[in-house]
């Protein structure tokens, strides 16, 4: 992991965040 990118654990986290969104159908 180079020190200057952010860790990709990060960028998917962020992703999921957006992806599941309470009240939202696919959340279920």
């Amino acid at each position: 992991m180079s020190p200057t990118k952010p860790p990709k654990s990060n960028l998917y986290m962020a992703e999921t965040q957006l992806l599941l969104i309470p009240g939202d159908p696919s959340y279920k």
